[in-house]
């Protein structure tokens, strides 16, 4: 994983929430795949089998939405298949362009999951 996933992987998991614990397990457990063309960056996992599963009937169960003071809203989805972890999709909502330089100055963050809900 390079320095960016790496930062999204932390902006999720710097939230508590249900099945937290098995869902780092599963990041740190897959391969991983990524890919971009300057409008979206999508991080691709390959769990192994045998890993615990999340008990989810979502297929987006976790969603972040990134706000900034003159740019569009950013979105990032984690999508669960069949209890394991299978993309991150990150976009802005506009479908604009997106600087992964810029992604990380956000002015406000909302953090959504099937279980609760948290804002910052």
């Amino acid at each position: 994983m390079n320095d960016f996933e790496k930062k999204i992987i932390e902006l999720i998991t710097s939230e508590e929430f249900e099945f937290k614990s098995i869902l780092f397990n599963q990041i740190n457990e897959a391969q991983t795949f990524s890919e971009t063309n300057g409008y979206f960056y999508s991080i691709m996992f390959k769990v192994k089998e045998g890993i615990q599963t999340i008990e989810c009937l979502e297929r987006v169960p976790i969603e972040i939405r990134l706000f900034y003071k003159e740019r569009h809203p950013v979105q990032i989805l984690v999508h669960i298949i069949k209890g394991y972890i299978s993309e991150i999709e990150i976009f802005r909502a506009d479908s604009s362009y997106l600087s992964i330089d810029e992604l990380m100055n956000y002015e406000k963050k909302v953090f959504i999951n099937c279980w609760s809900e948290s804002e910052e």
